[in-house]
């Protein structure tokens, strides 16, 4: 391997890891610096809905639901939606949107 293509494995290996530290963080920092609130539990009751229930059912869905709602960078479009008194359009914005159309009636 010459030279050249040595410097060029190298450099794209080194983007690679660029890119997933930057996503790393950029997570991080979100969770950091969010409230920690989960608005989940509110937007299922807004739609008649419950966690506990919805947990019940399909356990592993409301855990991926859970951490998507903890990392999630629309919480004031959330917190905007919640204060509305709406129960539609959040499906905008919200990651976990499938999840509570399928657990809320």
């Amino acid at each position: 391997m010459s030279a050249l293509q040595t410097f060029t494995v190298l450099g794209l290996g080194l983007l690679v890891f660029a890119i997933f530290l930057y996503a790393l963080l950029t997570t991080a920092w979100r969770m950091l610096h969010a409230d920690g609130g989960l608005r989940l539990e509110q937007m299922l009751g807004r739609r008649g809905g419950d966690l506990a229930l919805a947990g019940g059912h399909a356990p592993y869905d409301a855990a991926v639901a859970a951490r998507r709602c903890a990392g999630c960078a629309c919480k004031a479009a959330c917190d905007a939606w919640l204060a509305s008194g709406r129960r539609d359009g959040f499906e905008a914005f919200c990651p976990s949107a499938d999840f509570i159309g399928r657990c809320a009636p």
